[in-house]
């Protein structure tokens, strides 16, 4: 679309196309990308007065990891947690978490 606005000397900031999308096309791009299974909530962190937020997953040696956000009302630490096959999740336990006497003190996301 870039290269098409410059020919045209146009912004390539905002669209100016009125381009309508097919049912037919948007039911294959729905079938491509929707998610196969739905497991519903597969991890929960192990202190229920505590929330979770911006689950990150990636594969090492064959093993499956997850970092997350844990807020505890007052400020946010770095969790992770492992598994073999994206269900069952264990948590080992934070790799950011507070410390004392510094400007981020409460906030150890990452």
């Amino acid at each position: 679309m870039f290269a098409a606005a410059q020919n045209k000397k146009q912004s390539a900031g905002a669209q100016k196309y009125n381009t309508i999308v097919s049912k037919e096309t948007m039911a294959q791009v729905f079938n491509e990308i929707k998610t196969p299974y739905k497991y519903g909530v597969v991890f929960k962190h192990p202190d229920a007065n505590k929330l979770m937020d911006s689950p990150t997953i990636f594969k090492k040696n064959g093993v499956w990891y997850m970092t997350y956000i844990v807020f505890d009302g007052k400020g946010y630490e770095t969790w992770i947690a492992e598994s073999k096959n994206l269900l069952d999740w264990k948590s080992l336990g934070k790799i950011l978490s507070f410390s004392k006497d510094t400007w981020d003190a409460n906030q150890k996301a990452g």
